[in-house]
């Protein structure tokens, strides 16, 4: 078993894996070119934006403004709040994120600034999102995203920020998340399962509870289950494949 900083899980090799993209056919050869795919959809996840509860200038950002923050040509120039809006202080902004082989990064990336893995480079970056919660909430000037189920563990120690998504001013929660309207900085994860591997009971039991589980599981992490109905469905779809693959 292996896993990826990225969120790819070998539970055999070529067997499963868990991402929160669409496989295209380039990306084939992590589940074994050639293979035939079933793909599940058991939970969603969200890029959150964060800053320090001594804040208290910042309700929200537009696209544009997230944009304006965090793009390459951002990089020396935008460089303090006044900068974003006028009227907020003319005090250097100090930023925060995921580093670059980050799934959260990826998607925050590409729903942001255009181009997945395409950003500023001048922010404190790490792959362990709680020093970039230690970061963010001991410092008013501060500004970073990561995935909402870490805010969930740190509700007394940040505040989360407001997106404008073209039609109202959403923040992310399992709520705004799963309805949809906490776009476009909410995606679903996905898993792979190829053909040739179902021919394995284990893989066939691990799908099976990874299906039956996910919702309920998800909770403890900060992801958004899907309605029941969902799980039910997925796991009628997989059942199928199985039957389809002997």
């Amino acid at each position: 078993m292996g896993v990826s900083v990225g969120g790819t899980v070998n539970v055999a090799e070529g067997t499963y894996n868990e991402v929160g993209q669409i496989v295209i056919d380039k990306d084939l050869s992590i589940v074994g070119a050639g293979a035939g795919l079933v793909a599940f959809n058991p939970v969603y996840t969200s890029s959150g934006g964060s800053y320090a509860p001594e804040n208290g200038w910042v309700d929200h950002f537009t696209l544009e403004e997230l944009k304006k923050i965090w793009e390459p040509a951002a990089q020396g120039k935008i460089m303090k709040w006044s900068q974003v809006r006028p009227e907020w202080p003319n005090e250097e902004m100090h930023l925060f994120g995921p580093g670059v082989a980050s799934g959260t990064y990826d998607y925050f990336t590409e729903a942001v600034v255009g181009k997945s893995g395409s950003s500023r480079g001048d922010f404190t970056a790490s792959e362990d999102d709680h020093v970039l919660v230690q970061g963010i909430a001991g410092d008013k000037f501060a500004l970073g995203f990561f995935g909402l189920a870490y805010y969930s563990e740190n509700k007394d120690r940040l505040k989360l920020i407001g997106v404008d998504n073209g039609e109202e001013v959403v923040k992310p929660s399992l709520e705004t998340v799963k309805n949809g309207s906490y776009k476009p900085l909410s995606r679903p994860l996905f898993i792979y399962v190829n053909s040739t591997s179902v021919a394995s009971p284990e893989v066939v039991e691990f799908v099976n509870f990874y299906i039956d589980n996910a919702g309920e599981l998800s909770k403890d992490v900060g992801y958004i289950p899907l309605p029941d109905e969902n799980y039910n469905a997925q796991k009628e779809s997989f059942k199928t494949f199985v039957e389809s693959n002997k």
